[in-house]
């Protein structure tokens, strides 16, 4: 029997709002350039987005929200790195990323 509307519902709302972040290019960029980075502080990267702190601090909001990105505070400067594997598979899917031949 197919699920309840209700489960359905929940079951598909990760994966949307994961989606729904990704489709944003300004949050792709970020998301690149947090893999490509090995240091992965905002003070950074900021100067490579070419973006307003609080324009990069919403952003970061919405990828924290969904579960892409993930933060850790180190003394007085947090570090993020991509925090769901699903995230890496979609930019493979899509050609952003992918081992070189």
């Amino acid at each position: 029997p197919p699920p309840p509307a209700a489960a359905e519902k929940a079951l598909l709302n990760e994966p949307a709002k994961l989606m729904k972040a990704l489709g944003n290019p300004v949050r792709l960029k970020m998301v690149l350039a947090f893999l490509e980075n090995e240091k992965n502080c905002l003070c950074e990267i900021q100067p490579t987005l070419k973006l307003s702190q609080p324009t990069l601090s919403r952003h970061l909001g919405v990828l924290r929200n969904c579960g892409a990105l993930e933060c850790k505070k180190v003394n007085n400067r947090i570090y993020y790195r991509v925090g769901d594997r699903k995230v890496v598979a979609i930019l493979e899917a899509l050609g952003l990323i992918g081992n070189e031949k």
